[in-house]
């Protein structure tokens, strides 16, 4: 999370050299002409009207109607539709900046939903002010992944990402647990669902996405989302078939063949009884189960 972190501050200076523009104030004064109280916040109060806390809220699409002034009127079907545009264009930004629109990080949320207002509805060519923020590099499943956050809005994704749990045999209940869970943005269902899409996993999908379903923090979501790019990035790089995800005690091991690969989120760690003492049962409880040719890597 401390390079995403880097990478909003960087963001957020380059969306503050925005605001101070002519351009961004001329968007500023054709936003406060937007006959819908919900627009008009976007510019006045942008944090609390859109926020990028992880409690649900990117699910505020699907509630067009309780956005507009006052009862269900004619205005529902204009406000619905300035809302897809300016979340089009949220998306948008976000990618040019190499950050996530659906961060926790409320003042990044605020700059983004500033700009992305003023840049609708006053027409201002946002892309063209943006300098270079430094190359960050992507995984392909990454830079998919990105163009499908982009392009998609949240509600739609989470059809493309049902649809790919159906094929791997995830059951309904299970992809539902899953979707419906408020800490998982987006963008951590996309990026899991999508890697495990790459593995070719022969068992264990199932168990695993009813275990990510368990996140009950923004710290879990990341953890579950890493925790994936891990074991696709050890499949990536190793010639071995007929791997699957077995879910132990609320952790989650690749088997390979005759041993279990721990993947283990770890920068800079040390060896320490407590670890070794978790290897040795997780290592005692899989032999009990499997044989007793059993090994377990870290990685």
């Amino acid at each position: 999370m401390l390079v995403q972190r880097i990478q909003e501050i960087r963001a957020i200076q380059e969306l503050e050299n925005i605001k101070k523009s002519k351009k961004f104030g001329e968007g500023v004064k054709a936003g406060a002409k937007a006959p819908f109280s919900f627009m008009k916040n976007l510019v006045t109060h942008p944090v609390d009207t859109v926020s990028g806390v992880p409690k649900g809220l990117w699910r505020y699409g699907s509630r067009v109607g309780e956005m507009a002034t006052g009862d269900k009127s004619e205005y529902e079907d204009g406000v619905g539709k300035e809302l897809i545009l300016f979340s089009a264009q949220k998306r948008k930004l976000a990618y040019d900046l190499n950050v996530d629109v659906y961060s926790s990080n409320k003042i990044l949320q605020e700059y983004m939903n500033s700009v992305s207002w003023a840049s609708y509805s006053g027409n201002m060519a946002v892309s063209a002010a943006l300098r270079p923020l430094g190359a960050v590099r992507f995984t392909k499943t990454a830079h998919n992944v990105n163009n499908l956050i982009r392009d998609n809005a949240p509600e739609d994704l989470r059809k493309i990402n049902r649809k790919v749990l159906k094929k791997l045999d995830v059951p309904k209940d299970v992809i539902e647990e899953f979707l419906d869970n408020n800490w998982l943005s987006p963008r951590h269902e996309t990026a899991i669902v999508h890697s495990l899409e790459n593995l070719g996993l022969q068992n264990g999908v199932s168990d695993y996405i009813q275990l990510v379903a368990t996140s009950n923090s923004e710290e879990d979501a990341f953890f579950f989302q890493n925790i994936t790019h891990l074991i696709e990035h050890y499949i990536s790089n190793t010639v071995e078939s007929q791997n699957s995800i077995v879910v132990h005690d609320h952790f989650a091991l690749l088997r390979v063949r005759k041993h279990f690969v721990f993947p283990v989120l770890v920068d800079n760690g040390y060896w320490s009884e407590f670890g070794a003492n978790l290897i040795n049962t997780f290592e005692s409880d899989l032999r009990s189960e499997y044989g007793e040719n059993v090994q377990i890597l870290l990685w």
